[in-house]
């Protein structure tokens, strides 16, 4: 196993420890593309809202009801009348959507250690013990 720098933050300076015993695993966050302006989280679906706009439902291939306002779990139908989600079984509350992330025109730039090295956008460099350089994952520390 490769040893992996943490970088812990205290109140005014970044330590950098190296643990031999932590095993990585990559994990890959998908958005849900609502279109070239909004996107919601993984496992939820993009309904438009009264405005025109985007919302999402915080469940997957949801059913959006037709004020706008709401969704229903896949399978289920909106009942406006009694506000609720339907189906042949059961009848559960209706679900508020939750605002979609607005999509920015953000360029991504590494942040330069040196001539040599850099870190990712929003992180900070700092130097380890051997000289080298890490990776905080805060902001201009």
């Amino acid at each position: 196993m490769v040893p992996r720098l943490f970088a812990v933050r205290t109140i005014a300076t970044a330590v950098l420890m190296a643990r031999d015993d932590v095993e990585v695993k990559e994990v890959k966050v998908k958005n849900v593309s609502c279109d070239q302006t909004a996107a919601c989280p993984d496992k939820t679906t993009c309904c438009k809202t009264l405005d025109g706009g985007w919302g999402c439902c915080p469940f997957p291939n949801a059913v959006c009801c037709s004020d706008y306002r709401h969704c229903c779990p896949h399978g289920q139908k909106c009942n406006l009348e009694k506000q609720r989600c339907d189906t042949d079984l059961q009848s559960l509350p209706w679900f508020e959507k939750i605002p979609a992330n607005q999509r920015k025109n953000v360029e991504v730039k590494d942040v330069p250690c040196n001539k040599t090295a850099s870190c990712p956008d929003r992180t900070t460099c700092c130097k380890t013990l051997d000289g080298g350089w890490g990776c905080c994952p805060f902001p201009n520390l």
